[in-house]
């Protein structure tokens, strides 16, 4: 990687590259645009997460901590 970095910045702008260290995958390198679309899939995940689970409370689909923990430990 030292003495290869610029070509694996050019090569990671049109594919990820998988970088090893002592043969095993330490890291990917990524376009940014690439980098950009994984973060706003990331944060629309994250947004319909707490939609639904806003909606399972005004629905009554939701219990407290004490009942959550009591559940976990009947068995």
């Amino acid at each position: 990687m030292k003495s290869r970095f610029g070509e694996a910045v050019l090569s990671a702008q049109a594919s990820p590259v998988t970088v090893t260290k002592n043969g095993k995958p330490v890291l990917v390198m990524i376009s940014m645009d690439e980098y950009q679309l994984f973060e706003t899939m990331k944060k629309n995940h994250v947004d319909t997460q707490i939609k639904l689970g806003l909606k399972d409370i005004e629905e009554g689909r939701a219990i407290d901590a004490d009942t959550f923990f009591k559940n976990l430990l009947k068995d």
